[in-house]
Protein backbone atom coordinates (compact mmCIF):
# COMPACT_ATOMS: atom_id res chain seq x y z
CA UNK A 1 0.00 0.00 0.00
CA UNK A 2 1.46 3.49 -0.80
CA UNK A 3 1.79 5.39 1.92
CA UNK A 4 -1.30 8.30 2.83
CA UNK A 5 1.44 10.93 2.39
CA UNK A 6 2.34 10.16 -1.07
CA UNK A 7 -0.01 11.72 -4.11
CA UNK A 8 -2.26 9.03 -5.76
CA UNK A 9 -3.09 10.88 -8.81
CA UNK A 10 0.29 11.43 -9.78
CA UNK A 11 0.31 15.18 -10.13
CA UNK A 12 2.14 16.89 -7.03
CA UNK A 13 -0.69 19.88 -6.03
CA UNK A 14 2.68 22.22 -6.03
CA UNK A 15 5.70 21.96 -8.56
CA UNK A 16 8.45 24.89 -7.22
CA UNK A 17 10.81 23.44 -10.09
CA UNK A 18 9.06 25.17 -12.23
CA UNK A 19 9.26 28.65 -10.92
CA UNK A 20 12.00 29.38 -13.34
CA UNK A 21 15.03 30.46 -11.74
CA UNK A 22 17.25 28.24 -9.50
CA UNK A 23 19.21 30.37 -7.66
CA UNK A 24 18.30 31.15 -3.73
CA UNK A 25 15.29 33.36 -3.50
CA UNK A 26 12.32 33.95 -0.69
CA UNK A 27 9.16 33.53 -3.36
CA UNK A 28 7.04 34.97 -1.33
CA UNK A 29 3.07 35.36 -2.87
CA UNK A 30 -0.05 36.15 -1.45
CA UNK A 31 -1.64 33.16 0.37
CA UNK A 32 -4.87 33.78 -1.29
CA UNK A 33 -8.24 32.39 0.03
CA UNK A 34 -6.34 28.47 1.54
CA UNK A 35 -4.49 28.67 4.76
CA UNK A 36 -4.45 25.02 5.73
CA UNK A 37 -4.84 22.25 2.95
CA UNK A 38 -7.06 19.58 4.28
CA UNK A 39 -7.36 17.32 1.12
CA UNK A 40 -5.54 14.10 2.71
CA UNK A 41 -6.33 11.78 5.56
CA UNK A 42 -6.19 14.35 8.68
CA UNK A 43 -6.60 11.30 10.76
CA UNK A 44 -3.67 9.70 8.98
CA UNK A 45 -1.19 13.06 9.59
CA UNK A 46 -2.18 12.98 13.45
CA UNK A 47 -0.94 8.88 13.74
CA UNK A 48 2.15 10.13 11.96
CA UNK A 49 2.45 13.41 14.10
CA UNK A 50 1.53 11.24 17.14
CA UNK A 51 4.01 8.77 16.32
CA UNK A 52 6.69 10.90 15.91
CA UNK A 53 6.28 12.40 19.29
CA UNK A 54 6.24 9.28 20.80
CA UNK A 55 9.08 8.01 19.04
CA UNK A 56 11.01 11.38 19.22
CA UNK A 57 9.96 13.74 21.71
CA UNK A 58 11.35 17.26 22.30
CA UNK A 59 13.09 16.80 19.46
CA UNK A 60 9.52 17.41 17.51
CA UNK A 61 7.82 19.32 19.88
CA UNK A 62 8.49 22.86 22.00
CA UNK A 63 6.87 25.62 23.39
CA UNK A 64 9.38 28.32 25.56
CA UNK A 65 7.76 30.08 28.03
CA UNK A 66 7.70 33.26 26.16
CA UNK A 67 5.66 31.21 23.34
CA UNK A 68 2.53 30.66 25.63
CA UNK A 69 0.42 33.19 24.67
CA UNK A 70 1.16 33.08 20.96
CA UNK A 71 0.91 29.28 21.22
CA UNK A 72 -3.27 29.70 22.58
CA UNK A 73 -3.77 32.21 20.18
CA UNK A 74 -2.73 30.26 17.04
CA UNK A 75 -4.81 26.94 18.65
CA UNK A 76 -7.62 29.14 18.62
CA UNK A 77 -7.67 30.32 15.43
CA UNK A 78 -6.85 26.67 14.34
CA UNK A 79 -10.28 25.79 16.49
CA UNK A 80 -12.11 27.96 14.45
CA UNK A 81 -11.35 26.55 11.04
CA UNK A 82 -14.67 24.71 9.88
CA UNK A 83 -12.57 21.21 9.10
CA UNK A 84 -11.08 21.21 12.63
CA UNK A 85 -13.00 19.80 15.89
CA UNK A 86 -13.34 23.15 17.94
CA UNK A 87 -14.23 21.42 21.12
CA UNK A 88 -11.23 19.00 20.70
CA UNK A 89 -9.30 22.43 21.36
CA UNK A 90 -11.31 23.63 23.94
CA UNK A 91 -8.70 25.00 26.56
CA UNK A 92 -10.09 23.41 29.57
CA UNK A 93 -8.03 20.61 31.12
CA UNK A 94 -5.07 20.76 28.79
CA UNK A 95 -1.57 22.43 29.72
CA UNK A 96 -0.94 25.73 28.16
CA UNK A 97 2.33 24.10 26.98
CA UNK A 98 0.17 21.39 25.03
CA UNK A 99 -2.11 23.61 23.30
CA UNK A 100 -0.01 24.04 20.41
CA UNK A 101 0.39 20.11 19.94
CA UNK A 102 -3.52 19.76 20.07
CA UNK A 103 -3.95 22.00 17.63
CA UNK A 104 -1.19 20.33 15.17
CA UNK A 105 -2.99 17.19 15.47
CA UNK A 106 -6.00 18.32 13.62
CA UNK A 107 -4.13 19.52 10.78
CA UNK A 108 -1.27 18.05 8.35
CA UNK A 109 0.52 20.96 8.57
CA UNK A 110 3.81 21.48 11.02
CA UNK A 111 3.34 24.72 13.42
CA UNK A 112 5.82 26.91 14.22
CA UNK A 113 5.88 30.38 15.96
CA UNK A 114 8.64 32.85 15.88
CA UNK A 115 8.46 36.33 18.24
CA UNK A 116 9.97 39.60 17.23
CA UNK A 117 13.52 40.06 19.53
CA UNK A 118 16.73 42.21 19.81
CA UNK A 119 19.01 43.09 17.32
CA UNK A 120 18.90 40.36 16.23
CA UNK A 121 15.31 39.93 14.51
CA UNK A 122 12.91 37.31 15.30
CA UNK A 123 13.15 33.89 17.28
CA UNK A 124 12.17 30.54 16.66
CA UNK A 125 9.92 29.82 20.24
CA UNK A 126 7.68 26.80 19.66
CA UNK A 127 6.96 24.34 17.50
CA UNK A 128 5.24 20.67 16.61
CA UNK A 129 7.70 19.78 13.99
CA UNK A 130 7.23 16.06 12.99
CA UNK A 131 8.25 16.47 9.43
CA UNK A 132 11.63 18.78 9.15
CA UNK A 133 13.05 18.70 5.86
CA UNK A 134 16.90 18.25 7.12
CA UNK A 135 16.63 20.06 9.86
CA UNK A 136 16.71 19.96 13.99
CA UNK A 137 14.62 21.65 16.24
CA UNK A 138 16.73 21.20 19.31
CA UNK A 139 19.54 22.97 17.44
CA UNK A 140 16.79 25.83 16.51
CA UNK A 141 14.70 26.41 19.29
CA UNK A 142 15.13 29.73 20.65
CA UNK A 143 17.80 31.34 17.72
CA UNK A 144 17.15 33.57 15.62
CA UNK A 145 15.84 33.65 11.89
CA UNK A 146 19.98 34.17 10.72
CA UNK A 147 20.98 31.51 13.11
CA UNK A 148 18.02 29.04 11.87
CA UNK A 149 18.98 30.07 8.45
CA UNK A 150 23.02 29.16 9.22
CA UNK A 151 23.50 26.04 6.76
CA UNK A 152 21.92 27.38 3.93
CA UNK A 153 24.72 28.47 1.53
CA UNK A 154 25.16 31.97 0.70
CA UNK A 155 21.39 33.13 2.68
CA UNK A 156 23.44 35.50 4.54
CA UNK A 157 24.91 37.69 1.87
CA UNK A 158 21.56 37.26 -0.46
CA UNK A 159 18.65 36.93 1.91
CA UNK A 160 18.65 37.29 5.37
CA UNK A 161 18.46 41.17 5.41
CA UNK A 162 15.30 41.18 3.24
CA UNK A 163 14.04 37.96 5.86
CA UNK A 164 14.24 40.65 8.56
CA UNK A 165 12.96 43.07 6.74
CA UNK A 166 10.21 41.05 5.20
CA UNK A 167 9.20 39.61 8.70
CA UNK A 168 8.33 43.04 10.38
CA UNK A 169 6.14 43.74 6.85
CA UNK A 170 3.53 41.11 7.79
CA UNK A 171 0.52 41.95 8.38
CA UNK A 172 -2.96 39.82 10.11
CA UNK A 173 -4.87 40.44 6.33
CA UNK A 174 -2.03 39.65 4.15
CA UNK A 175 -0.15 36.25 4.34
CA UNK A 176 1.62 34.64 1.97
CA UNK A 177 3.20 31.33 1.41
CA UNK A 178 6.36 30.35 -0.70
CA UNK A 179 7.23 26.92 -1.71
CA UNK A 180 10.11 24.31 -1.90
CA UNK A 181 11.05 21.44 -3.89
CA UNK A 182 14.00 18.38 -3.51
CA UNK A 183 14.18 15.06 -4.56
CA UNK A 184 14.30 12.26 -1.63
CA UNK A 185 14.73 8.57 -0.71
CA UNK A 186 13.44 7.02 1.55
CA UNK A 187 10.08 9.24 1.16
CA UNK A 188 10.28 9.92 4.84
CA UNK A 189 8.20 12.69 5.93
CA UNK A 190 10.88 13.29 8.87
CA UNK A 191 13.74 13.40 6.32
CA UNK A 192 16.79 12.84 8.98
CA UNK A 193 19.88 13.92 8.35
CA UNK A 194 21.37 10.16 8.06
CA UNK A 195 19.83 10.07 4.23
CA UNK A 196 22.05 12.88 3.71
CA UNK A 197 25.74 10.59 3.75
CA UNK A 198 25.76 8.04 0.93
CA UNK A 199 25.16 7.85 -2.64
CA UNK A 200 21.60 6.72 -3.48
CA UNK A 201 21.61 3.02 -5.71
CA UNK A 202 21.08 3.39 -9.27
CA UNK A 203 17.57 1.22 -8.59
CA UNK A 204 16.56 2.89 -5.96
CA UNK A 205 13.13 4.95 -6.43
CA UNK A 206 13.42 8.61 -5.88
CA UNK A 207 10.28 10.78 -4.94
CA UNK A 208 9.70 14.40 -5.40
CA UNK A 209 9.25 16.31 -1.74
CA UNK A 210 7.28 19.72 -2.44
CA UNK A 211 7.08 22.02 0.75
CA UNK A 212 4.12 24.47 0.97
CA UNK A 213 5.22 27.42 3.59
CA UNK A 214 2.90 29.87 5.16
CA UNK A 215 3.27 33.12 7.03
CA UNK A 216 0.84 35.32 8.89
CA UNK A 217 0.89 37.60 11.68
CA UNK A 218 -1.17 37.30 14.96
CA UNK A 219 -2.66 40.27 15.99
CA UNK A 220 -2.86 40.01 19.44
CA UNK A 221 0.80 38.51 20.30
CA UNK A 222 2.13 39.69 16.90
CA UNK A 223 4.04 36.84 16.84
CA UNK A 224 4.30 34.92 12.91
CA UNK A 225 2.86 31.55 12.49
CA UNK A 226 5.33 29.22 10.18
CA UNK A 227 2.73 26.65 8.43
CA UNK A 228 4.73 23.58 6.66
CA UNK A 229 3.45 21.00 4.85
CA UNK A 230 5.12 18.51 2.70
CA UNK A 231 3.75 16.73 -0.55
CA UNK A 232 5.64 13.55 -1.73
CA UNK A 233 5.23 12.29 -5.33
CA UNK A 234 7.07 9.50 -6.47
CA UNK A 235 8.88 10.22 -9.41
CA UNK A 236 7.63 6.75 -11.63
CA UNK A 237 4.16 8.82 -11.31
CA UNK A 238 5.24 12.06 -12.13
CA UNK A 239 3.57 13.79 -14.71
CA UNK A 240 4.47 13.49 -18.33
CA UNK A 241 8.09 14.86 -19.24
CA UNK A 242 10.94 15.58 -17.06
CA UNK A 243 12.64 18.55 -19.09
CA UNK A 244 11.81 20.77 -16.28
CA UNK A 245 12.58 18.80 -13.63
CA UNK A 246 15.73 17.76 -15.05
CA UNK A 247 16.86 21.62 -16.10
CA UNK A 248 15.97 22.77 -12.62
CA UNK A 249 18.14 19.95 -10.97
CA UNK A 250 20.97 21.32 -13.81
CA UNK A 251 20.41 24.55 -13.14
CA UNK A 252 21.06 24.40 -9.28
CA UNK A 253 24.25 26.34 -8.14
CA UNK A 254 26.76 23.79 -7.24
CA UNK A 255 26.76 24.86 -2.96
CA UNK A 256 22.92 24.94 -3.20
CA UNK A 257 22.48 21.11 -4.88
CA UNK A 258 24.94 19.91 -2.24
CA UNK A 259 22.66 21.61 0.08
CA UNK A 260 19.49 19.84 -0.98
CA UNK A 261 21.55 16.61 -1.49
CA UNK A 262 21.45 16.40 -5.38
CA UNK A 263 24.32 14.76 -5.94
CA UNK A 264 23.86 11.57 -4.20
CA UNK A 265 21.10 11.21 -6.30
CA UNK A 266 23.09 11.12 -10.03
CA UNK A 267 23.31 7.70 -10.39
CA UNK A 268 19.21 7.51 -9.39
CA UNK A 269 18.21 9.88 -11.60
CA UNK A 270 19.86 8.26 -14.77
CA UNK A 271 17.12 6.06 -15.44
CA UNK A 272 14.83 8.79 -15.52
CA UNK A 273 16.80 10.78 -17.62
CA UNK A 274 17.25 7.77 -19.90
CA UNK A 275 13.04 7.47 -19.56
CA UNK A 276 12.71 11.24 -20.44
CA UNK A 277 15.28 10.83 -23.62
CA UNK A 278 13.20 7.95 -25.33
Amino acid sequence: MRPFFVTKDGEPPFQPHRRGSQELSMGMVPMGDQWIDFDTDVAAWKAHKLEQRELRGDRVYRVLPEALDAAQELSAMIADLPEVDGAALASGGIAAEERLWRASLQVPDDLIIMLPGDDEGYRLVAASLCSPSHWKLPEKIGKPIRRVHDPIPRVHDTLSPKIDRFFDRIHPDNPVERHNWSIQCPPELFADSRYDRDAVPEDAPLFYRAERQTLRRLPRSNAVAFTIRIYMTPLDDFPEGFGELFAAIDNTPEELAVYKGLPRYTAALKRYRDRQNR
